[in-house]
């Protein structure tokens, strides 16, 4: 699958203005996401979009490829955290200055064959966490060790008074902002306050059942699905 798509891509002046053709392409197998991604990195890596260009706003990506907004958003953040983007508030998404360590090539796996017996025979199972369903441990290699190393330094050098302390119920106050702001560019209008950071899904689910559930309430649920969903 490949579209085919005029893209004008803004320099940090208001008054240039160039008009470049963008092409999708990729592994059918590649989500638009990955295949958005590919596209801008290499445009970056051959210096075709310059540090300081300005990237189309996120509805017009969308109106543009014919995607969701949530494509773009998703895209344009994977690529804020490779250092190839900066968000500007209030203006955009921006070529960085920095050229950024060069990205791993995407590999896809063949989606797994769900076996809901094994699935719910190791729920109860005494395995190594990082073989337990659920437990969220990625593989070390699924891991970006300089972008990980960065962050936390990034993070220690600032208040790490705060880093000792118990958090807000709600969750990370600053992370809740920044939630409102990419939110509010897909026209998704939620103030800070109305925003919960959960520890994973399945305490996200159990919240949203305590709060609008009642017992006798019947419930449609996935089958196979979440195992701990059936016991809520």
């Amino acid at each position: 699958m490949t579209l085919h798509e005029s893209t004008e891509i803004h320099s940090a002046s208001p008054r240039a203005k160039t008009t470049h053709w963008m092409s999708l392409t990729g592994e059918s197998s590649m989500t638009l996401v990955a295949r958005l991604c590919n596209e801008l990195r290499h445009r970056m890596d051959q210096r075709l979009l310059r540090p300081g260009s300005r990237l189309p706003s996120i509805r017009q990506c969308a109106d543009r490829h014919g995607v969701s907004r949530f494509t773009v958003v998703e895209a344009y953040e994977r690529l804020v955290a490779q250092g190839y983007l900066e968000s500007r508030r209030g203006s955009g998404f921006y070529v960085r200055e920095r050229r950024p360590l060069t990205a791993s090539p995407t590999v896809t796996a063949p989606p797994p064959t769900l076996d809901v017996v094994w699935l719910a025979r190791a729920m109860f199972q005494e395995l190594p966490p990082e073989r337990m369903p659920g437990s969220g441990l990625l593989p070390p290699d699924w891991l970006d060790s300089a972008l990980l190393g960065r962050g936390l330094r990034a993070t220690t050098r600032g208040d790490s008074a705060s880093l000792l302390g118990y958090g807000e119920p709600q969750g990370y106050a600053p992370l809740r902002s920044q939630l409102q702001i990419t939110l509010a560019e897909i026209e998704i209008a939620a103030a800070p306050e109305q925003i919960v950071l959960t520890a994973g899904v399945t305490q996200a689910l159990d919240l949203i059942a305590r709060q609008f559930l009642r017992p006798g309430d019947a419930v449609l649920v996935d089958d196979p699905g979440w195992f701990l969903m059936f016991g809520m």
